[in-house]
């Protein structure tokens, strides 16, 4: 008798663990807006939980982030859905243990996770966050300025790293935004991180206008341009110099634009550029900048750089001869205008008061470049308008 009222005790307790485990199965997970996920990297292992989905030693068969409750038919075992947290920690444990700090991919990646469901993100936004506790790699990760990627410590000023960073070394976060022309993940950061804004500069230096300009990232500007403020800031921003830390002179982000060649590009930024003093952004561009313009440029982007202070059909490069107080002309924008073809030399024939005849440090004149050039156009052009040397005196 007794051995039964046993037996009794020990299946009520069964169907009593049962009942509790079917009504935490059955609670739907109260529907909240998404909230941020934190900047920096957050599945990396933490050893100090050996039963957290993050320990270095996961579970066989880890839960994904869709997976639905599965009850057993048997009375005597059940397997609750795992939360929403330890789904997504796995998932995040993945992503994050490679990297030495948070890359645009993988925050693609964590941004995408986030709107997968309203539980995950309010989990995330709620105790993930404000629970782990960071790797000790972790707290070698930079977000300050003029921090060796590879070294991990300080970089001297006059050392200038490439505007995309050391080759083989992955970006920072925020520079691959810009390089991959990512608006919303830079809009994700800039909101997050106090202080931080579009007119700030990378670990290296380098300014995110002038890496927008570089990387020709036509909506990472547009985003830039619609942050602006006060009006004006954008069109200062293009005009100073690329690097912060650089001591020497360096491009402005303008430049870039000029070097690149990209028209289109061009006309693009050129219609979200705002007024601005002219004597304010008059040295965003040098004479080898307009030089370089003047090869590709047509008519009425000429016309739009003049008004806004930046005229290139007087362009002269000069170099200072250490024989006295002269310059010796190295090339003009006609030696340039010949590789864009007869509708740019029209232009400087009514506005350049440069003669199209001159000739650079060489002695060659821009006829010689067309010809140079196989611009047959550009030659025959110079032929009909008195622009090759000797000919006026004919």
């Amino acid at each position: 008798m007794d051995q039964l009222i046993l037996k009794l005790s020990q299946l009520n307790l069964n169907h009593t663990h049962l009942d509790l485990q079917d009504e935490i199965c059955s609670q739907e997970p109260s529907h909240q807006t998404e909230e941020p996920l934190p900047m920096y990297p957050i599945g990396v292992n933490d050893d100090t939980n050996p039963s957290s989905p993050l320990s270095s030693n996961p579970p066989s068969n880890p839960p994904t982030l869709f997976s639905t409750p599965s009850i057993s038919t048997n009375t005597t075992e059940v397997s609750p859905s795992p939360s929403p947290q330890s789904s997504l920690n796995t998932l995040l444990n993945s992503l994050l243990t490679k990297p030495e700090y948070l890359t645009h991919p993988n925050l693609c990646r964590i941004r995408q996770i986030s709107r997968s469901t309203d539980a995950a993100a309010a989990f995330v936004g709620k105790s993930l966050y404000n629970n782990r506790r960071f790797h000790h790699e972790l707290e070698t990760a930079f977000l300050g300025p003029y921090r060796d990627a590879q070294r991990g410590r300080k970089a001297p000023l006059n050392k200038l790293v490439p505007i995309t960073g050391w080759q083989g070394v992955e970006p920072d976060v925020i520079t691959g935004a810009i390089l991959d022309d990512c608006p919303g993940c830079f809009d994700w950061i800039c909101r997050r991180l106090p202080g931080m804004d579009c007119y700030g500069c990378n670990v290296y230096g380098w300014t995110y206008v002038a890496i927008a300009a570089y990387a020709r990232s036509v909506q990472i500007l547009e985003y830039m341009f619609a942050w602006d403020q006060p009006v004006g800031t954008m069109n200062l921003i293009l005009c100073m110099p690329s690097n912060a830390f650089q001591m020497t002179p360096i491009p402005t982000p303008l430049s870039f634009v000029a070097w690149r060649g990209d028209l289109r590009f061009l006309e693009s930024l050129l219609e979200l550029w705002k007024p601005c003093p002219e004597s304010r952004i008059r040295k965003g561009l040098s004479s080898v900048d307009k030089y370089s313009l003047c090869t590709f440029v047509t008519e009425k982007v000429a016309v739009q750089f003049a008004e806004i202070g930046f005229p290139m059909q007087d362009t002269v490069i000069s170099d200072v001869d250490r024989s006295g107080p002269c310059f010796t002309r190295l090339a003009t924008s006609w030696h340039a205008a010949v590789q864009n073809g007869p509708g740019f030399l029209e232009y400087l024939e009514r506005h350049s008061k440069v003669s199209k005849d001159s000739l650079d440090v060489n002695g060659e004149s821009p006829h010689h470049y067309a010809r140079r050039a196989n611009r047959v156009d550009s030659v025959l052009w110079l032929q009909q308008h008195n622009g090759v040397p000797g000919m006026a005196s004919r």
